[in-house]
């Protein structure tokens, strides 16, 4: 095995215990993880740039937005580059996330996450969850 693709695997598993214990990873570790041009793609949003954007907009922010937040995951499948991570992420919506004001409300949705690595680097980060049934558990209406 190459060196990057055992980098690559230490990398995976600090990713997974990012999702089975949300919070435990914070966000100098985040920024260790990502390489510096790292890119967060969701089908709902613009692509967003960057290490440092990345954790101050998305990683980080789940922290305080989602109270309880929590992730099964029903299946992972990954090869020396790519993890890809099924399953289940739900909590209660308790602050502001990537310009969502929040319910109060508990949320759920499926994660339908593919993170590529390089040299034990994330180099993107390309979120598939169902856009729609992720608007209607956070309240968002049409057209926001």
């Amino acid at each position: 095995m190459s060196t990057g693709g055992l980098a690559n695997m230490e990398a995976m598993a600090q990713v997974l215990r990012g999702y089975l214990s949300p919070g435990a990873v914070k966000a100098e570790e985040w920024r260790q993880t990502l390489a510096e041009g790292c890119i967060y793609e969701d089908w709902g949003t613009e692509p967003i740039s960057g290490r440092d954007r990345i954790v101050r907009e998305v990683l980080a922010p789940v922290e305080t937005s989602f109270a309880d937040a929590r992730h099964v995951i029903d299946e992972t499948i990954s090869d020396s580059t790519r993890l890809v991570v099924l399953g289940q992420f739900s909590g209660r919506f308790v602050a502001p996330y990537m310009g969502t004001v929040p319910t109060g409300g508990e949320v759920s949705w499926a994660v339908r996450d593919v993170w590529t690595f390089d040299e034990g680097r994330v180099i993107r980060i390309d979120i598939a969850s169902d856009t729609a049934r992720v608007a209607e558990a956070m309240a968002v209406e049409s057209g926001s």
